[in-house]
């Protein structure tokens, strides 16, 4: 009655899925557990796609507000979150209410994250999706010293003519137009081009 998925085990029907409920999760405390408890289990696993998939659904099923706040803000698995579906990352902060506030937390997760990486490509990477993040919120002028650092370690590590720095470049224009302030942009736009 079982059917794998690329490693997934799920049921072949809803039929059979109602039933397990019926005789294993009688009630809304005991899914709840059930949940904290799977919860529990990706939460000792590394971050990667799948437990980063799996891990904050099953927070917010069980309406764990402190422990999703908690997974969102482990850099490692927010820039996981991130790449699989930033629609999502969204929704997690909303439905904790955080959407507008978030950004301070963020940083200093970020800024936490990042001293144990020195100036690496990595940490560059990971301002540029923070920063992207943030602009996706409308939190433009919030992102703009990670998009400052970001720009500065990619030249570090990449040379000033790379074109991860262009990215870098055009995602700091980007805010700068955003906040009106096109004579600072235009000069990174050309640069990036």
């Amino acid at each position: 009655g079982m059917v794998d998925r690329d490693g997934i085990l799920n049921f072949a029907n809803d039929f059979l899925r109602a039933a397990v409920k019926a005789a294993f999760v009688p009630d809304a405390a005991a899914a709840k557990k059930l949940r904290l408890h799977l919860a529990d289990y990706f939460q000792s696993q590394p971050a990667s796609l799948r437990t980063c998939d799996e891990l904050p659904w099953l927070l917010w099923q069980a309406e764990a507000r402190n422990r999703l706040r908690e997974c969102l803000l482990d850099i490692d698995r927010f820039l996981k979150i991130h790449e699989r579906n930033q629609e999502e990352l969204m929704h997690y902060w909303v439905w904790l209410g955080e959407e507008r506030e978030m950004s301070q937390p963020l940083i200093q997760a970020f800024e936490s994250w990042a001293v144990d990486r020195g100036a690496k490509p990595e940490v560059g990477y990971g301002a540029s999706r923070m920063c992207v993040f943030l602009g996706y919120a409308g939190l433009d002028a919030e992102s703009e010293p990670l998009l400052r650092e970001a720009v500065d370690i990619a030249e570090k590590s990449y040379g000033r003519d790379h074109p991860n720095v262009a990215t870098c470049l055009n995602n700091l224009a980007d805010v700068l137009q955003k906040t009106n302030r096109l004579p600072e942009a235009e000069p990174l736009l050309r640069r990036a081009i």
